[in-house]
């Protein structure tokens, strides 16, 4: 009887050896709810959770297949909490550790590096400008294309200027209209003379035709510094390249800039702004 019951319980553990799951099992078991955890967190636009759960599975499991989504997941909740300093530290570590990322993802990670570098400059802090100005010179197109497109939004000509070279090669040759067309804006943005240059010429020659444009010349001590002439489709950026001062004196005249094309086709005419500078002269032909 002793022999009987030995036996049956020696073959009772053999099963259940076999049938339990071991520790390695458990802990991807483990590992996979936490990543699911993550991306419905994320969904839920819930940026607390999102973060709480990938810093645990990159803390505890290490070893995941999915560690650098987990990785590029973390950066993304706190760019979304506006954590921007950490953020921007995490996503280049992404970019930099990029095993284990699809192109998709890891080109994400670069293009949100340029996104907060240029945010965090605008918002006071220069010393992460150098993380976009990289780019500029870089093989990849699309980030060197994204890097000048940020970096017009750069006040100080010094800087902005170096992003003009990118957006003329935009201008020559990308075929997508949009593209050129914000590459447009961008340059006029950076300094406003350069709608004399041959290759903002060229995209406004090759977009003229039937449809109507805006006309804006801006003139100094009465002679004509700029002169603009861009199709109505782009008409809502061009209140982008109004000078502050400007847009203070079409507000006096109860004149909404944001609404600028608009406001012209009611009115008709030639639109004249003075300003401590000079004048600026808006029109739609």
């Amino acid at each position: 009887m002793r022999r009987f019951l030995v036996r049956h319980i020696l073959i009772g553990l053999a099963i259940a050896c076999v049938v339990a799951p071991n520790g390695s099992d458990l802990n991807a078991q483990t590992a996979d709810a936490l990543f699911r955890e993550i991306k419905l967190a994320l969904f839920d636009n819930d940026w607390q959770k999102a973060l709480a759960s990938a810093r645990r599975l990159q803390s505890d499991y290490p070893d995941y297949a999915r560690i650098a989504e987990a990785a590029f997941y973390e950066a993304q909740a706190l760019a979304s909490l506006d954590r921007n300093v950490e953020a921007l530290a995490k996503y280049e570590r992404v970019a930099d550790e990029s095993q284990g990322l699809n192109r998709a993802r890891l080109e994400a990670a670069r293009l949100s590096v340029i996104d907060l570098s240029v945010k965090l400059y605008l918002n006071g802090d220069r010393s992460y400008l150098d993380r976009a100005m990289r780019y500029l010179d870089g093989r990849d197109k699309a980030l060197r294309y994204f890097s000048a497109l940020k970096i017009s939004y750069i006040s100080d000509k010094g800087v902005c200027g170096k992003a003009v070279p990118v957006l003329k090669e935009i201008l020559r040759s990308e075929e997508d209209e949009e593209l050129r067309n914000r590459a447009s804006i961008a340059l006029l943005r950076c300094d406003p003379k350069l709608a004399q240059d041959p290759d903002l010429n060229a995209v406004r020659s090759s977009r003229r035709g039937p449809n109507r444009s805006i006309r804006v010349v801006v003139i100094e001590e009465g002679v004509e510094v700029a002169k603009l002439n861009l199709p109505l489709s782009l008409a809502r950026a061009i209140s982008q390249l109004i000078p502050d001062e400007a847009r203070r004196e079409l507000r006096r005249e109860g004149i909404d800039p944001e609404n600028l094309v608009e406001e012209l086709m009611r009115m008709r005419d030639i639109l004249e702004v003075k300003t401590q500078d000079g004048l600026l002269r808006i029109w739609i032909e």
